[in-house]
């Protein structure tokens, strides 16, 4: 393919009285400019390679050091999440516990977390990211989803605590409750399960 030159492209735009400003101009540049591209990746294939794997590992990195940081969040950080950050949070924490996880949308049918053992058992999630107890509604919402998902089992998990109402609903449906102590237990045990795992594969 014939290399282009300023020469050729400025030669090109007089003899058919373009200007840039304009849209035929516009137009023009855009052509060009495909052409010069298109040249380039034909005439250096490994660079665009190279800069295409580059960008790969720049996003899987990103991606990485995000997933870290919501892995090392505790309890004081949660106090200060956002829902939706909230709902991230306990879908890193389902995994290092070994499930398969969904984040479902906008608290799609009355829950925000999906969880399956490997047996394939269940577990719907309400995620209640509060500055006081949580109430009743988040009980019956989380035991509606559960024919929506065919889900055997409800657990709604909030960084604070429960009034008693939500208590004795929750254990009349069967529906199990994570409190503030409770979610401290479960973070520092999938944080030592994930450092027993490295020392297991550190030769």
């Amino acid at each position: 393919m014939p290399r282009y030159s300023y020469r050729k492209f400025n030669a090109a735009r007089k003899r058919y009285g373009l200007r840039f400003r304009s849209k035929q101009g516009h137009q023009f540049l855009i052509v060009v400019g495909g052409l010069v591209a298109l040249d380039y990746t034909i005439n250096h294939p490994y660079v665009i390679l190279a800069l295409g794997s580059f960008v790969l590992f720049v996003s899987s990195f990103r991606k990485w050091s995000t997933l870290q940081a919501i892995r090392k969040s505790g309890i004081e950080q949660i106090d200060r999440m956002s829902g939706t950050e909230f709902e991230k949070r306990l879908a890193v924490l389902f995994c290092d516990l070994g499930y398969s996880v969904k984040l479902t949308p906008n608290n799609d049918f009355g829950a925000d977390v999906v969880v399956e053992n490997y047996r394939g058992g269940r577990t719907v999630v309400q995620a209640k990211r509060y500055s006081k107890p949580v109430g009743i509604k988040a009980i019956q919402e989380v035991v509606g989803s559960m024919g929506y998902y065919e889900a055997i089992n409800a657990l709604v998990i909030t960084n604070k605590s429960f009034t008693p109402q939500a208590e004795k609903l929750a254990t009349k449906n069967g529906v199990e409750l994570w409190d503030r102590q409770q979610l401290i237990h479960k973070i520092n045990s999938a944080a030592r399960g994930m450092a027993r795992l490295i020392k297991l594969r550190t030769p």
